[in-house]
Protein backbone atom coordinates (compact mmCIF):
# COMPACT_ATOMS: atom_id res chain seq x y z
CA UNK A 1 0.00 0.00 0.00
CA UNK A 2 1.57 3.94 -0.97
CA UNK A 3 0.59 6.91 0.32
CA UNK A 4 0.95 10.03 -0.15
CA UNK A 5 3.67 11.79 2.33
CA UNK A 6 3.17 15.61 2.36
CA UNK A 7 5.62 16.09 4.99
CA UNK A 8 8.07 14.36 2.42
CA UNK A 9 7.44 16.96 -0.44
CA UNK A 10 7.89 19.48 2.65
CA UNK A 11 11.22 19.03 4.35
CA UNK A 12 12.76 17.88 0.85
CA UNK A 13 10.94 20.20 -1.41
CA UNK A 14 14.30 20.45 -3.67
CA UNK A 15 13.94 17.07 -4.63
CA UNK A 16 13.20 16.85 -8.29
CA UNK A 17 13.24 13.18 -10.21
CA UNK A 18 13.32 12.07 -13.38
CA UNK A 19 9.97 11.69 -14.79
CA UNK A 20 6.28 11.89 -14.55
CA UNK A 21 5.38 8.34 -13.11
CA UNK A 22 4.96 7.23 -9.35
CA UNK A 23 8.18 5.64 -7.46
CA UNK A 24 8.52 4.72 -3.80
CA UNK A 25 11.15 5.44 -1.54
CA UNK A 26 11.18 4.95 2.13
CA UNK A 27 8.54 6.44 4.14
CA UNK A 28 9.97 9.89 6.14
CA UNK A 29 10.29 9.65 9.50
CA UNK A 30 7.03 10.75 11.77
CA UNK A 31 5.10 10.95 8.93
CA UNK A 32 1.43 9.74 9.29
CA UNK A 33 0.57 5.63 9.45
CA UNK A 34 4.73 5.28 8.43
CA UNK A 35 5.95 2.00 10.00
CA UNK A 36 9.57 0.00 9.96
CA UNK A 37 8.76 -0.82 6.33
CA UNK A 38 6.41 1.30 4.97
CA UNK A 39 6.69 2.71 1.36
CA UNK A 40 5.42 6.01 0.07
CA UNK A 41 5.13 6.99 -3.60
CA UNK A 42 6.18 10.12 -4.56
CA UNK A 43 5.38 12.00 -7.76
CA UNK A 44 8.29 12.93 -10.04
CA UNK A 45 9.16 15.35 -12.74
CA UNK A 46 11.98 17.06 -14.27
CA UNK A 47 15.64 15.04 -12.98
CA UNK A 48 16.86 14.34 -9.68
CA UNK A 49 19.16 16.99 -7.42
CA UNK A 50 21.76 16.33 -5.01
CA UNK A 51 20.98 16.97 -1.65
CA UNK A 52 19.76 14.77 1.23
CA UNK A 53 17.58 12.68 0.37
CA UNK A 54 16.09 8.80 2.10
CA UNK A 55 16.72 6.97 -0.46
CA UNK A 56 16.43 6.08 -4.22
CA UNK A 57 14.24 2.78 -4.10
CA UNK A 58 11.09 1.42 -5.86
CA UNK A 59 10.83 -1.98 -4.18
CA UNK A 60 12.47 -3.79 -0.78
CA UNK A 61 11.96 -6.91 -2.06
CA UNK A 62 14.36 -10.02 -1.95
CA UNK A 63 16.59 -9.76 -5.37
CA UNK A 64 16.00 -13.41 -6.51
CA UNK A 65 19.58 -13.96 -9.10
CA UNK A 66 18.40 -17.06 -10.48
CA UNK A 67 15.49 -15.69 -12.22
CA UNK A 68 18.24 -12.59 -13.42
CA UNK A 69 20.28 -15.77 -15.33
CA UNK A 70 17.37 -17.16 -16.74
CA UNK A 71 15.97 -14.15 -18.89
CA UNK A 72 17.65 -12.72 -21.66
CA UNK A 73 17.30 -8.70 -21.84
CA UNK A 74 15.09 -8.46 -24.37
CA UNK A 75 13.28 -10.22 -21.96
CA UNK A 76 14.13 -8.02 -19.10
CA UNK A 77 12.95 -5.09 -21.07
CA UNK A 78 9.99 -6.54 -21.72
CA UNK A 79 8.62 -7.78 -18.45
CA UNK A 80 9.33 -4.61 -16.31
CA UNK A 81 7.58 -2.43 -19.13
CA UNK A 82 10.47 0.23 -20.03
CA UNK A 83 9.35 2.28 -22.67
CA UNK A 84 12.08 1.31 -25.32
CA UNK A 85 10.69 -2.25 -25.24
CA UNK A 86 10.38 -3.42 -28.49
CA UNK A 87 12.49 -0.74 -30.52
CA UNK A 88 15.38 -1.90 -31.86
CA UNK A 89 16.81 1.34 -32.62
CA UNK A 90 16.81 2.61 -28.90
CA UNK A 91 20.27 0.84 -28.08
CA UNK A 92 21.99 3.97 -26.35
CA UNK A 93 23.10 4.16 -22.91
CA UNK A 94 25.15 6.61 -20.38
CA UNK A 95 27.58 5.61 -17.91
CA UNK A 96 28.23 8.40 -15.47
CA UNK A 97 31.26 7.93 -13.95
CA UNK A 98 31.49 9.99 -10.35
CA UNK A 99 34.03 7.83 -8.76
CA UNK A 100 36.58 7.39 -11.47
CA UNK A 101 39.16 5.22 -9.26
CA UNK A 102 36.70 3.18 -7.61
CA UNK A 103 36.39 0.81 -11.02
CA UNK A 104 39.43 1.10 -13.15
CA UNK A 105 39.12 1.85 -16.76
CA UNK A 106 36.32 3.72 -18.04
CA UNK A 107 35.22 1.58 -21.04
CA UNK A 108 36.07 -1.73 -19.69
CA UNK A 109 32.70 -2.60 -18.22
CA UNK A 110 29.81 -1.41 -16.24
CA UNK A 111 30.08 -2.36 -12.86
CA UNK A 112 27.14 -1.48 -10.34
CA UNK A 113 25.09 -3.49 -7.46
CA UNK A 114 21.85 -5.20 -7.49
CA UNK A 115 21.06 -2.72 -4.05
CA UNK A 116 22.00 0.72 -2.40
CA UNK A 117 23.91 1.62 0.87
CA UNK A 118 20.36 1.10 2.20
CA UNK A 119 19.91 -2.37 1.00
CA UNK A 120 16.81 -1.41 -2.01
CA UNK A 121 16.17 -2.11 -5.13
CA UNK A 122 16.88 0.70 -7.25
CA UNK A 123 15.12 1.18 -10.65
CA UNK A 124 18.51 3.01 -11.56
CA UNK A 125 20.73 0.22 -11.06
CA UNK A 126 17.63 -2.13 -12.69
CA UNK A 127 18.20 -0.91 -15.95
CA UNK A 128 21.61 -2.18 -16.39
CA UNK A 129 20.08 -5.50 -17.00
CA UNK A 130 18.41 -4.33 -19.96
CA UNK A 131 21.39 -3.96 -21.72
CA UNK A 132 21.81 -6.03 -24.99
CA UNK A 133 25.11 -7.95 -26.51
CA UNK A 134 26.14 -4.88 -29.52
CA UNK A 135 24.28 -1.62 -27.36
CA UNK A 136 26.24 1.34 -27.09
CA UNK A 137 27.27 2.67 -24.01
CA UNK A 138 28.59 6.62 -24.11
CA UNK A 139 30.76 7.28 -21.01
CA UNK A 140 30.47 10.48 -19.04
CA UNK A 141 33.10 12.06 -17.14
CA UNK A 142 31.21 13.72 -14.25
CA UNK A 143 34.52 15.31 -12.86
CA UNK A 144 35.82 16.56 -16.30
CA UNK A 145 32.03 17.80 -17.18
CA UNK A 146 31.89 16.02 -20.65
CA UNK A 147 31.89 12.80 -23.07
CA UNK A 148 34.83 11.07 -22.75
CA UNK A 149 33.97 7.77 -25.20
CA UNK A 150 32.06 5.23 -26.20
CA UNK A 151 31.89 1.34 -25.80
CA UNK A 152 29.71 -1.30 -26.93
CA UNK A 153 28.02 -4.33 -24.73
CA UNK A 154 30.17 -7.43 -25.21
CA UNK A 155 27.86 -9.62 -23.35
CA UNK A 156 24.87 -9.40 -21.04
CA UNK A 157 25.31 -8.35 -17.61
CA UNK A 158 25.89 -10.98 -15.00
CA UNK A 159 25.57 -11.19 -11.00
CA UNK A 160 28.14 -12.43 -8.62
CA UNK A 161 28.73 -11.42 -4.65
CA UNK A 162 26.05 -8.68 -5.31
CA UNK A 163 27.07 -6.93 -8.33
CA UNK A 164 26.35 -6.85 -11.99
CA UNK A 165 28.79 -6.51 -14.38
CA UNK A 166 28.59 -6.07 -17.74
CA UNK A 167 31.85 -6.50 -19.86
CA UNK A 168 32.40 -3.50 -22.66
CA UNK A 169 34.56 -3.63 -25.99
CA UNK A 170 35.82 -1.27 -28.65
CA UNK A 171 35.98 1.49 -26.37
CA UNK A 172 36.69 5.11 -28.77
CA UNK A 173 37.49 8.54 -27.94
CA UNK A 174 35.53 10.63 -29.10
CA UNK A 175 36.58 12.73 -31.93
CA UNK A 176 34.98 15.85 -30.71
CA UNK A 177 34.57 17.91 -27.60
CA UNK A 178 31.18 17.30 -25.56
CA UNK A 179 30.79 19.22 -22.20
CA UNK A 180 28.29 20.38 -19.88
CA UNK A 181 28.54 23.99 -21.90
CA UNK A 182 27.03 22.21 -24.94
CA UNK A 183 24.47 19.92 -23.27
CA UNK A 184 23.08 23.11 -22.31
CA UNK A 185 22.67 24.39 -25.02
CA UNK A 186 20.52 21.62 -25.92
CA UNK A 187 18.37 22.48 -23.60
CA UNK A 188 15.90 23.20 -25.65
CA UNK A 189 16.23 20.03 -27.60
CA UNK A 190 16.48 18.02 -24.71
CA UNK A 191 12.99 18.96 -23.06
CA UNK A 192 11.23 18.63 -26.15
CA UNK A 193 12.58 14.77 -26.44
CA UNK A 194 11.45 14.28 -22.90
CA UNK A 195 7.86 15.65 -23.23
CA UNK A 196 7.56 13.28 -26.54
CA UNK A 197 8.86 10.21 -24.49
CA UNK A 198 6.54 11.39 -21.53
CA UNK A 199 3.17 11.84 -23.97
CA UNK A 200 4.03 8.83 -26.20
CA UNK A 201 4.19 6.51 -23.19
CA UNK A 202 2.84 8.18 -20.56
CA UNK A 203 2.87 6.95 -16.73
CA UNK A 204 6.53 5.10 -17.34
CA UNK A 205 9.62 6.22 -15.99
CA UNK A 206 11.77 7.38 -18.40
CA UNK A 207 15.07 6.87 -17.22
CA UNK A 208 16.78 10.29 -18.51
CA UNK A 209 19.74 11.04 -16.99
CA UNK A 210 19.12 14.84 -17.34
CA UNK A 211 18.15 17.34 -14.22
CA UNK A 212 16.37 20.14 -14.87
CA UNK A 213 17.13 23.14 -11.98
CA UNK A 214 16.89 26.56 -11.63
CA UNK A 215 20.62 26.73 -11.83
CA UNK A 216 20.58 25.22 -14.81
CA UNK A 217 20.41 21.98 -16.80
CA UNK A 218 23.19 19.02 -15.52
CA UNK A 219 23.65 15.79 -15.99
CA UNK A 220 22.45 13.40 -12.51
CA UNK A 221 24.18 11.86 -10.38
CA UNK A 222 22.82 8.03 -11.00
CA UNK A 223 25.19 5.44 -12.23
CA UNK A 224 23.24 4.48 -15.61
CA UNK A 225 20.76 6.02 -17.76
CA UNK A 226 18.78 5.51 -21.33
CA UNK A 227 19.51 7.95 -23.78
CA UNK A 228 17.32 8.32 -26.37
CA UNK A 229 18.47 7.63 -30.36
CA UNK A 230 17.09 11.00 -30.94
CA UNK A 231 19.77 12.70 -28.77
CA UNK A 232 22.19 10.43 -29.63
CA UNK A 233 21.96 12.16 -33.13
CA UNK A 234 21.99 15.30 -32.10
CA UNK A 235 24.84 15.32 -29.30
CA UNK A 236 27.29 12.59 -31.79
CA UNK A 237 25.93 12.99 -34.81
CA UNK A 238 25.11 10.24 -37.89
CA UNK A 239 28.70 8.76 -37.29
CA UNK A 240 28.11 8.28 -33.64
CA UNK A 241 31.80 10.10 -32.45
CA UNK A 242 30.97 13.90 -32.26
CA UNK A 243 33.12 14.32 -35.26
CA UNK A 244 31.02 17.59 -36.09
CA UNK A 245 33.50 19.01 -33.46
CA UNK A 246 36.73 17.55 -34.11
CA UNK A 247 39.94 20.07 -33.96
CA UNK A 248 41.52 20.77 -36.95
CA UNK A 249 45.61 19.28 -36.96
CA UNK A 250 48.89 21.27 -35.52
CA UNK A 251 50.95 21.80 -38.99
CA UNK A 252 53.85 19.55 -38.59
CA UNK A 253 51.37 16.63 -38.27
CA UNK A 254 48.29 17.70 -40.59
CA UNK A 255 48.44 15.22 -43.40
CA UNK A 256 45.93 14.27 -45.92
CA UNK A 257 42.80 13.74 -44.72
CA UNK A 258 40.96 12.46 -47.84
CA UNK A 259 41.47 8.23 -46.66
CA UNK A 260 40.09 8.11 -42.85
CA UNK A 261 41.32 4.72 -41.34
CA UNK A 262 38.60 2.03 -41.74
CA UNK A 263 40.50 0.52 -38.36
CA UNK A 264 38.98 0.22 -35.16
CA UNK A 265 41.10 -0.42 -32.11
CA UNK A 266 39.98 -0.80 -28.97
CA UNK A 267 41.24 -1.57 -25.35
CA UNK A 268 44.56 -2.79 -25.72
CA UNK A 269 44.31 -5.15 -28.24
CA UNK A 270 47.39 -7.14 -29.93
CA UNK A 271 49.84 -4.70 -32.50
CA UNK A 272 48.82 -4.54 -35.91
CA UNK A 273 50.79 -2.17 -37.55
CA UNK A 274 49.36 0.28 -39.83
CA UNK A 275 51.89 2.00 -42.70
CA UNK A 276 49.88 3.77 -45.24
CA UNK A 277 46.21 5.01 -43.31
CA UNK A 278 45.25 7.53 -41.46
CA UNK A 279 43.68 7.38 -38.04
CA UNK A 280 42.73 9.79 -35.14
CA UNK A 281 44.32 10.25 -32.21
CA UNK A 282 43.32 12.14 -29.28
CA UNK A 283 45.78 15.07 -27.91
CA UNK A 284 44.79 17.72 -25.18
CA UNK A 285 42.41 19.78 -26.47
CA UNK A 286 41.03 17.73 -29.70
CA UNK A 287 41.93 14.88 -32.10
CA UNK A 288 44.41 14.97 -34.45
CA UNK A 289 44.74 12.67 -37.94
CA UNK A 290 47.95 11.03 -38.64
CA UNK A 291 49.48 9.63 -41.07
CA UNK A 292 52.79 7.32 -42.65
CA UNK A 293 55.80 8.85 -40.97
CA UNK A 294 53.97 8.86 -37.70
CA UNK A 295 53.63 4.70 -37.74
CA UNK A 296 56.76 3.88 -39.43
CA UNK A 297 58.22 5.36 -35.59
CA UNK A 298 55.16 3.61 -34.04
CA UNK A 299 55.75 0.06 -35.72
CA UNK A 300 59.54 -0.21 -36.06
CA UNK A 301 59.35 0.72 -31.88
CA UNK A 302 56.71 -1.75 -31.62
CA UNK A 303 58.79 -4.33 -33.94
CA UNK A 304 61.83 -3.35 -31.15
CA UNK A 305 59.98 -3.87 -28.13
CA UNK A 306 59.27 -7.32 -29.90
CA UNK A 307 62.69 -8.20 -30.17
CA UNK A 308 63.24 -7.37 -26.17
CA UNK A 309 60.83 -9.94 -25.10
CA UNK A 310 58.08 -7.40 -24.58
CA UNK A 311 54.53 -7.83 -26.29
CA UNK A 312 52.99 -4.41 -27.62
CA UNK A 313 49.22 -3.98 -28.03
CA UNK A 314 47.36 -0.31 -28.91
CA UNK A 315 43.69 1.07 -29.04
CA UNK A 316 42.06 3.81 -30.43
CA UNK A 317 43.88 6.83 -28.79
CA UNK A 318 47.26 4.96 -27.42
CA UNK A 319 50.05 4.66 -29.99
CA UNK A 320 51.46 1.45 -27.82
CA UNK A 321 50.68 0.06 -24.78
CA UNK A 322 52.19 -2.61 -22.89
CA UNK A 323 49.92 -4.38 -19.72
CA UNK A 324 53.15 -6.60 -18.22
CA UNK A 325 55.22 -4.53 -17.50
CA UNK A 326 52.41 -1.08 -17.72
CA UNK A 327 53.35 0.72 -20.21
CA UNK A 328 52.03 4.09 -22.00
CA UNK A 329 54.00 5.03 -25.05
CA UNK A 330 53.26 8.58 -26.90
CA UNK A 331 55.54 8.92 -30.29
CA UNK A 332 55.81 11.91 -32.20
CA UNK A 333 57.63 13.03 -35.44
CA UNK A 334 58.76 15.83 -34.10
CA UNK A 335 58.44 19.45 -35.56
CA UNK A 336 58.30 21.69 -32.85
CA UNK A 337 59.90 20.83 -29.82
CA UNK A 338 57.67 22.64 -27.12
CA UNK A 339 54.55 21.63 -29.24
CA UNK A 340 55.16 18.16 -29.32
CA UNK A 341 56.26 17.92 -25.90
CA UNK A 342 53.13 19.52 -24.96
CA UNK A 343 50.88 17.67 -26.69
CA UNK A 344 52.63 14.44 -25.77
CA UNK A 345 52.66 15.45 -21.77
CA UNK A 346 48.88 15.88 -22.04
CA UNK A 347 47.94 13.47 -23.55
CA UNK A 348 49.96 10.61 -21.38
CA UNK A 349 48.81 12.27 -18.20
CA UNK A 350 44.95 12.02 -19.59
CA UNK A 351 45.33 8.62 -20.99
CA UNK A 352 46.46 7.37 -17.68
CA UNK A 353 43.76 9.50 -15.49
CA UNK A 354 40.77 8.61 -17.61
CA UNK A 355 41.24 5.07 -17.52
CA UNK A 356 41.80 4.35 -21.36
CA UNK A 357 45.41 2.80 -20.04
CA UNK A 358 46.09 1.05 -16.34
CA UNK A 359 46.01 4.02 -14.33
CA UNK A 360 49.77 2.23 -12.58
CA UNK A 361 51.21 2.53 -16.20
CA UNK A 362 54.41 3.98 -16.60
CA UNK A 363 54.61 7.14 -19.12
CA UNK A 364 57.35 7.03 -22.14
CA UNK A 365 57.48 9.86 -24.80
CA UNK A 366 59.21 8.56 -28.41
CA UNK A 367 60.49 10.79 -30.58
CA UNK A 368 61.53 10.65 -34.09
CA UNK A 369 64.63 12.28 -33.57
CA UNK A 370 67.19 12.75 -30.63
CA UNK A 371 65.96 14.72 -27.91
CA UNK A 372 67.24 17.51 -26.53
CA UNK A 373 68.72 17.68 -23.30
CA UNK A 374 66.65 20.29 -21.66
CA UNK A 375 63.49 18.69 -22.81
CA UNK A 376 64.91 15.17 -21.22
CA UNK A 377 65.77 16.92 -18.00
CA UNK A 378 62.13 18.52 -17.95
CA UNK A 379 60.51 15.38 -19.00
CA UNK A 380 62.24 13.10 -16.48
CA UNK A 381 62.92 14.92 -13.80
CA UNK A 382 59.54 17.39 -13.64
CA UNK A 383 57.19 15.29 -15.26
CA UNK A 384 58.10 11.47 -14.75
CA UNK A 385 58.23 10.48 -18.17
CA UNK A 386 60.59 7.97 -19.58
CA UNK A 387 62.55 9.52 -23.11
CA UNK A 388 63.47 7.19 -25.98
CA UNK A 389 64.34 8.56 -29.77
CA UNK A 390 64.42 6.76 -33.11
CA UNK A 391 68.42 6.84 -33.66
CA UNK A 392 70.13 5.32 -36.90
CA UNK A 393 68.82 1.87 -37.49
CA UNK A 394 67.67 1.49 -33.71
CA UNK A 395 66.46 3.08 -30.56
CA UNK A 396 67.83 5.03 -27.78
CA UNK A 397 66.43 4.70 -24.34
CA UNK A 398 67.03 6.78 -21.14
CA UNK A 399 67.33 4.44 -18.08
CA UNK A 400 64.37 5.49 -16.81
CA UNK A 401 62.53 4.37 -19.98
CA UNK A 402 64.21 1.14 -19.92
CA UNK A 403 63.35 0.74 -16.45
CA UNK A 404 59.51 1.47 -17.36
CA UNK A 405 59.94 -1.59 -19.88
CA UNK A 406 61.80 -3.51 -17.13
CA UNK A 407 64.61 -3.25 -19.51
CA UNK A 408 68.53 -3.86 -18.20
Amino acid sequence: MYVEDPLYLSRYPYRLLDDLPRQCVPFAPNAPNSGPTHLVGIARQGGESRGERPGRSEAVTQWDEGSHETMDANAIVAERGYWWAGDAAERYWIEIRIEIRKVPGIGASLYCPLVDQAGHRSGWYDIVDGVEVGDVVYHWHAIESKFVGRSVAAARATVADGVRVVPLKDFQPLLGDINLADIRGRAGVIECVRDQLSAKYPGKTLYLPFQFRSDGLRLMSNYFAKLPRQLVLDFFGESGMADQHASEPDEEEAVDPSSPSDVTRSFLQPFKPKADSDYVALVKGGFQKRGRTHETLVNKFTAWLTIHGLTPGRNQAIDIGLADPAVVVEAKVVGSWPTAVRQAVGQLYEYRYFRVADPRAGLVFLASKPVPDEWVSYLERDRHIGVAWHEGDSFHLTHMARAAFGLP
